[in-house]
C-alpha cells in the first residue's frame, strides 16, 4: 500500500517536472534574438550615452568588461553607458544578456575630449587638377572626411593627413569628423583655367571600359553611342587615330600629306564596314568631331552619322560586309582598351594635334545637342553620358579626370606612343595650352 502510493507519487512528479521542462523548452525554443541598436560606441570622458534594445526577451543585465572605463546600468529596454573620469584611448565590452540568456556585445571606445583642430580653414586649387594637403592639429582619431560635391574634388585619407585633389573648377566644402562626432567643415576653391593637351605624337590616352562590363554587362550592348572629340590637328599622317575601339568601331584620318584628299574614316568590326567623310579635315583648325551610332536603323546612311562642327557630313560607303548590331564599348583590338591618339600600339597611328575634351555616351545624340554643346556641355542633367574628359588638368599628371559624374568613374590613363606599351607616365603641365573652340 504505502510503496503503490509512493510509486504513484513518483509518477505524478516525474508528469509535472516532464510538463515544466516542456514549457520551459518550447518558450526558450522561442525567444527572441537580442538585437541592440548599436553594437558600437564612442564616449569621451565622463559621458554618457544610452543604446536601447531593438529585440529581446526582457530582464536584461548589462556587464562591464572593465569598469574603470565604462560603466553600465538597465532601465528596462534602455542600456546607460557612462565612461570614466580619467579615461584616455581606453576599450571596453558591455556584455548585455537577456531572461533566455540571449547575448549581444556592445564595443566601447573612450577618448579624451579634444577640440578637432584643423591646420587649414581653407584649400584653393589654381589647377584643375591640382592638390593640397593639410592634417588635423588634434580630435579624438578615425578621422572620416566626406565632400559635398563630388564632381569638384576628391580625397585621400591616411590617419591625420588628408590630401586634396582637384577634378574641375568649382567650390564645394569638405567635412571632417573624428570618432566623437565632432565635425569641422572647410570651403574648397578650384581656379584652374580651362586647357587643351598637345598630344604631339608623343603621348596617347586610353579608358578601360571592361571594368565597367565586370559589374554592368550593358556596356558590352549599346545599341547607341556617340563618340565625341574637339581638336585640332597639326598634320596629316595615313591612319593617324582621333578616337574609338581598334577593331570594332574607330575614327581616324585616312591619308598621308602628300595626298590630295584627307577625309575622316570610319572603320568598324574587322574593316566590315568602311566609311569615309564628303568632307575634307583642315589642318590648324579647331573641329568637333562626333560619330552618331544607331543600330536599330537598318540603312548604313542611318545607322552611322558623322557629324562636322555640328553639321552633318554624309558618309560614303568603302565597304559594306556587315554592320553594328551592337557596340560593346569593352572590346577591341588594344587590349580591349577605349582610345585617344594611337591604336594597335604602333607609333605611325598617333595622332598629330592637340584635344580640348572628349565624351563617350551610350546614347544617340541628335545634330542640335552636338551643336550646341561643342564647346561647353551646358545641359545639367545630360542623359547617357559615359565619359567626359576636360583636358584641363594644368599640372604634371598621368591621367585625365572623368568628369561626366555619371555612375561610373572612368579616367583616361595617359601613356607613350613609343614602344607600344600602355603603361602610364606623367606628361608635364607644359602641355596644358590653350584651348580652342570650332568657329
Amino acid at each position: 500500500m504505502y510503496c503503490t502510493k509512493c510509486r504513484e507519487l513518483s509518477v505524478l512528479m516525474l508528469v509535472l517536472f516532464a510538463c515544466i521542462f516542456s514549457s520551459c523548452k518550447k518558450e526558450y525554443e522561442q525567444a527572441n534574438d537580442l538585437v541592440l541598436e548599436l553594437n558600437e560606441v564612442s564616449l569621451s570622458t565622463d559621458s554618457t550615452v544610452v543604446v536601447s534594445v531593438v529585440n529581446g526577451n526582457g530582464s536584461y543585465e548589462a556587464v562591464s568588461s572593465n569598469v574603470d572605463v565604462v560603466t553600465a546600468t538597465v532601465n528596462q529596454n534602455a542600456i546607460v553607458i557612462k565612461a570614466g573620469t580619467n579615461v584616455n584611448n581606453a576599450e571596453a565590452v558591455i556584455a548585455i544578456t537577456d531572461r533566455y540568456y540571449q547575448r549581444a556585445n556592445i564595443h566601447v571606445r573612450v577618448t579624451k575630449n579634444v577640440a578637432l583642430v584643423l591646420s587649414k580653414d581653407s584649400i584653393v586649387l589654381n589647377a584643375q587638377q591640382g592638390s593640397d594637403t593639410f592634417s588635423v592639429k588634434s580630435g579624438a582619431g578615425n578621422y572620416k572626411v566626406s565632400i559635398s560635391n563630388s564632381l569638384i574634388a576628391k580625397t585621400i585619407v591616411q590617419d591625420s593627413v588628408i590630401r586634396i585633389v582637384g577634378k574641375q573648377a568649382g567650390q564645394t566644402t569638405l567635412t571632417v569628423s573624428d570618432q566623437l562626432g565632432k565635425t569641422k567643415t572647410i570651403p574648397i576653391r578650384i581656379t584652374g583655367a580651362d586647357y587643351a593637351f598637345a598630344f604631339g605624337t608623343s603621348y596617347f590616352g586610353w579608358a578601360d571600359f571592361k571594368s565597367i562590363a565586370q559589374v554592368d554587362p550593358t556596356i558590352r550592348q549599346n545599341k547607341q553611342i556617340t563618340f565625341e572629340l574637339t581638336c585640332k590637328i597639326s598634320g596629316y599622317r595615313g591612319l593617324q587615330t582621333f578616337l574609338g575601339l581598334e577593331n570594332n568601331l574607330i575614327i581616324r584620318g585616312k591619308n598621308d600629306d602628300y595626298k590630295s584628299t584627307h577625309p575622316i574614316e570610319i572603320a568598324g568590326l574587322h574593316d566590315s564596314i568602311m566609311l569615309l567623310s564628303t568632307s575634307n579635315f583642315n589642318l590648324n583648325e579647331w573641329m568637333n568631331i562626333a560619330l552618331v551610332v544607331d543600330c536599330d536603323k537598318q540603312n548604313v546612311s542611318d545607322k552611322y552619322k558623322l557629324y562636322i562642327n555640328g553639321i552633318a557630313d554624309p558618309l560614303i560607303v568603302q565597304q559594306n560586309k556587315g554592320t553594328h548590331t551592337t557596340v560593346d564599348l569593352s572590346s577591341s583590338g588594344d587590349n580591349n582598351l577605349f582610345e585617344i591618339g594611337r591604336a594597335s600600339g604602333q607609333d605611325f597611328r598617333a595622332m598629330q594635334g592637340t584635344v580640348s575634351e572628349a565624351r563617350v555616351w551610350t546614347v544617340a545624340r541628335t545634330a542640335m545637342q552636338i551643336k550646341d554643346n561643342m564647346c561647353s556641355l551646358t545641359e545639367s542633367a545630360p542623359v547617357g553620358l559615359l565619359a567626359r574628359w576636360k583636358f584641363s588638368a594644368g599640372v604634371n599628371t598621368n591621367y585625365i579626370q572623368d568628369v561626366s559624374g555619371g555612375k561610373y568613374e572612368t579616367n583616361l590613363i595617359l601613356s607613350a606612343v613609343s614602344g607600344g606599351g600602355y603603361g602610364q607616365v606623367f606628361a608635364p603641365s607644359n602641355l596644358f595650352v590653350e584651348r580652342g573652340c570650332p568657329k
